[in-house]
């Protein structure tokens, strides 16, 4: 993302180097039971951007699964 700056075109702020969530240290299961506990029943995606899509998502969406099957309970 960049920012119109007055003479030339300036990044953004903020950049983020976000990790496949199997290797983050967010507490994700808490986020995902806030989030349910509040009624949240919508969609959800996963972006692993900079990472080879085939040689993440199986585990990814695996990780998720487990999480979501915890935090619904």
């Amino acid at each position: 993302m960049y920012l119109l700056g007055r003479t030339q075109m300036i990044p953004a702020a903020s950049y983020e180097d976000h990790l496949v969530p199997y290797e983050g240290d967010m507490d994700l299961t808490a986020y995902l039971q806030k989030l349910i506990s509040v009624g949240f029943d919508g969609p959800a995606s996963l972006d692993v951007y900079q990472y080879d899509y085939e040689a993440v998502a199986e585990k990814s969406v695996e990780y998720l699964k487990r999480i979501l099957c915890t935090s619904a309970i």
